[in-house]
């Protein structure tokens, strides 16, 4: 854990520093931090474009959330329909390993289909929500 942890305030000082980490044997993979900053800006310019669609009904409010030092992303709402209450998360989404893993989806198009108008090969993407045995079927990354 003590080793983690100074491994990240190593990595963060050389990226201050102007270093590009391109290899991160912690990490077990070889992911450049540029192609890593690039996917986390994507998906929150993305999410934040969602979250700025006004509801046709209630009084409901979108919001994206970005936890950038855990790569975490989340399209969430929250407010009330009539006397019903709102809360939940719409899409979550996590930079693993390089990887853009999509943990749920209720995007009406799909978040997929922007990552791939933007760039990002569908061998960076996970579907994270199809179980492994399916997900070889779908066209995108297995994990």
């Amino acid at each position: 854990m003590a080793k983690d942890i100074y491994h990240e305030i190593v990595k963060i000082a050389l990226v201050k520093d102007g270093w590009t980490i391109t290899d991160d044997p912690a990490k077990g993979g070889n992911c450049s931090m540029d192609r890593i900053e690039e996917y986390s800006q994507l998906i929150q310019n993305i999410l934040e474009h969602h979250a700025s669609i006004p509801y046709s009904h209630g009084e409901i409010q979108s919001y994206a959330i970005a936890d950038l030092p855990k790569k975490h992303f989340m399209l969430m709402i929250v407010g009330w329909d009539g006397k019903q209450r709102v809360h939940g998360c719409i899409t979550h989404v996590q930079i693993i390993d390089g990887k853009i893993w999509i943990q749920r989806d209720g995007i009406e198009e799909g978040i997929t289909d922007e990552l791939v108008e933007a760039g990002v090969p569908k061998s960076d993407i996970v579907l994270g929500f199809h179980p492994l045995d399916v997900r070889p079927h779908t066209g995108y990354a297995i994990a």
